[in-house]
């Protein structure tokens, strides 16, 4: 089974669009595959694919917080002088009080604690679903809970469940789409697959987040190549730029609105439109990634 994680470096660059097309049209020649949305702080990919079926949808636990039992509290304030995180306010009657969406959990407040008046309890990290898109094709996806941590374990959730998945109905490829930036959610999107596509574009912006996206895929020796996206919104020489760094490109795809127009309609832009050259140039992605990364 063959895993392609597509990312980037920068937000905006066009990646979830490129990855819902690219996914369409793969299914649409019968490439058996399942989608993984691992951009958890905002997924988006189950709004263009449009999730018709959702068949579970389970809370995760993967974080921690502490609680103050004011019970046992003697006011001593230690708990308060060793956060290192400022997640410990006085309540109006002088108890220590945990900032829930500051806490991350460490414990630091439990060991310091003479009267073990701190417990550390499991906390929501998120909501994993699963479900089938409008097309067809198994889709994963989940929402990290407003100002929670540990977003890269739970992207390893989406992934383990995308695998099961596709194991268990003999699929050939699970497509990721993967968070922007380089931080732990892209980290676990991209460690284990069988290549990284980056998508970026002509801006300078948009190349720095680029290159270092392709670094951490190198890094943890995973093919990666790139995919210029709106690449005639300026002259910038994006494309010499990835050249000069070895990157091989396999794809650029010019601006055109309507993509946006199709996006919010939750339609990908292939399926509404495939006579548009923006559209010929998504299918010819496609066709490389059939030709090449799925034949290998």
């Amino acid at each position: 089974m063959i895993e392609i994680s597509i990312v980037s470096g920068k937000g905006g660059v066009g990646k979830t669009i490129i990855s819902s097309s690219i996914s369409y049209l793969l299914n649409k020649w019968n490439i058996k595959l399942v989608v993984a949305d691992a951009d958890v702080d905002t997924p988006s990919l189950h709004l263009i694919l449009q999730t018709l079926k959702i068949t579970n949808s389970s809370n995760i636990y993967l974080s921690r917080k502490a609680f103050i039992d004011t019970g046992k509290c003697i006011k001593c304030y230690q708990c308060i002088n060793i956060c290192p995180y400022g997640a410990i306010e006085l309540d109006p009657h002088g108890y220590p009080r945990i900032l829930l969406y500051m806490c991350e959990g460490c414990g630091a407040c439990r060991i310091v604690c003479q009267v073990d008046a701190v417990l550390l309890s499991s906390y929501k990290t998120g909501v994993l679903t699963e479900g089938y898109t409008r097309y067809g094709y198994p889709i994963v996806t989940a929402q990290l809970e407003v100002g929670e941590h540990n977003s890269g374990l739970l992207v390893g959730m989406v992934r383990r469940k995308a695998r099961e998945i596709a194991e268990s109905i003999n699929a050939s490829l699970i497509l990721i789409d993967g968070a922007p930036g380089i931080g732990c959610p892209v980290i676990a999107s991209i460690t284990g697959t069988s290549y990284v596509i980056v998508v970026t574009e002509p801006t300078p912006e948009a190349l720095k987040g680029a290159l270092r996206a392709i670094k951490v895929a190198r890094h943890f020796q995973v093919p990666v190549v790139a995919i210029i996206n709106k690449y005639d919104i300026s002259s910038y020489n994006v494309e010499g730029e990835l050249e000069a760094n070895n990157v091989g490109i396999i794809g650029k795809i010019p601006f055109d609105p309507m993509v946006f127009k199709t996006a919010v309609n939750g339609i990908p832009i292939v399926e509404m439109n495939p006579s548009l050259e923006v559209s010929r140039a998504i299918r010819n992605v496609a066709e490389t990634i059939f030709n090449t990364i799925l034949k290998v």
